[in-house]
C-alpha cells in the first residue's frame, strides 16, 4: 500500500464493492470459503477507506478490531461494528487454507450480512461528511 490520500478513498470503497459483488455472486452455492475471504476483505477495505478519508495513513495488517479501534477515535459510533469485526476476523487468514476452513452456507451469509452492515455504515458516514464540507 502506497500513501493512499483523500483523493483513493473512492478507489477503496470500489475495491469493498467489488468484493461485495464477488460474495453475492457466491452466496447461491459457494465456495463458502471464498464468501467469507470477500466479506472479511469489503469490510477491511471500507474501515481503510475511512481512515484514509480521515487523513489518517492506514497500518498494514487484517486486523479489523485493530483498524476498528483507530476509527473510532474520528467517530465513536463506529463502534457498533466491532461485533462484525470480530465475526469477519478469523477469515483474512484461515479461508485461504484447505485445512483451516470447514465453512459452511450459514457462515457465508453471515459473513455477508457483517460486510454489508460494515460497508453501508462507513459509507454513510463517508457520503455525510462529503455533504457536510459541500456546504
Amino acid at each position: 500500500m502506497n500513501n493512499p490520500t483523500r483523493d483513493n478513498v473512492k478507489d477503496w470503497v470500489r475495491h469493498a464493492e467489488n468484493d461485495l459483488i464477488a460474495l453475492r455472486k457466491l452466496l447461491d452455492g459457494g465456495p463458502w470459503e471464498v464468501v467469507c475471504f470477500h466479506a472479511q476483505q469489503a469490510a477491511e477495505k471500507m474501515l481503510k477507506a475511512y481512515l484514509i478519508f480521515r487523513d489518517v495513513h492506514p497500518e498494514r495488517t487484517h486486523d479489523l478490531s485493530r483498524l476498528l479501534a483507530v476509527c473510532i477515535n474520528y467517530d465513536a459510533s463506529l463502534g457498533s461494528l466491532l461485533d462484525g469485526c470480530i465475526l469477519l476476523a478469523p477469515y483474512a487468514v484461515a479461508s485461504r487454507y484447505p485445512d483451516e476452513t470447514d465453512y459452511d452456507p450459514e457462515d457465508a451469509e453471515g459473513a455477508a450480512q457483517a460486510a454489508e452492515v460494515i460497508y453501508m455504515e462507513i459509507k454513510k458516514k463517508i457520503l455525510a461528511s462529503d455533504e457536510e464540507q459541500a456546504r
